[in-house]
């Protein structure tokens, strides 16, 4: 994993090694988000490419481990900084804020500082909430497992007395006779068939 570099700027496939496993360390130590760790794992790529021209060996060292390390520590900081890092209203640090008292002297008409404040912060619970897509695979998941539900049913009021304790044995994945199996399943393809 450590790559010496003897001189000159070092290329892509030298540091592979060493961006795969910042992508496995760093990636996975601060995720973004709104992002899979796929996505950081492409950022890291980029940054690591980005970065490489400016690695000097002879100042830093003839390893760009630690190099490359901290510079993607900085830019997945700077990803996150909006996101997670507590934001202060800007009320503390205005002139019109009135220390004593704890109240903001023109009650915060018309300031816009505390608009744009309020504004990312609605931004920031946006960026908390699942997008649209994941609702719809929410969604999705939810009618496909009560779809399932209805299906068991439908199945264990089908089955006849005998051959419903092999359904519920099937259903744990113990082992069965293989022509009660069979039976059990042309009554399932029928259910389906006529679903």
């Amino acid at each position: 994993m450590n790559v010496v570099v003897a001189s000159g700027t070092p290329t892509y496939a030298d540091i592979s090694n060493i961006v795969e496993s910042l992508v496995n360390t760093e990636g996975r130590r601060w995720p973004i988000p709104g992002y899979e760790h796929e996505d950081i794992a492409q950022e890291i790529r980029m940054e690591c490419l980005r970065v490489l021209p400016y690695f000097d060996g002879s100042r830093i060292g003839p390893s760009p481990y630690k190099y490359l390390q901290t510079c993607v520590r900085n830019f997945l900081y700077n990803m996150r900084r909006g996101i997670w890092v507590p934001n202060n209203p800007p009320c503390a640090r205005c002139p019109l804020w009135d220390r004593i008292r704890r109240t903001c002297t023109i009650d915060e008409i018309g300031c816009e500082k505390i608009v744009q404040y309020r504004e990312n912060m609605a931004a920031k619970a946006d960026l908390r909430k699942p997008s649209s897509l994941e609702d719809d695979v929410l969604d999705n998941c939810q009618d496909e497992q009560a779809d399932a539900m209805l299906l068991d049913q439908s199945i264990r009021e089908a089955l006849s007395a005998r051959l419903l304790p092999f359904y519920e044995r099937m259903l744990v994945g113990e082992k069965i006779p293989a022509r009660i199996k069979r039976e059990i399943r042309m009554i399932v393809t029928e259910i389906i068939n006529n679903a």
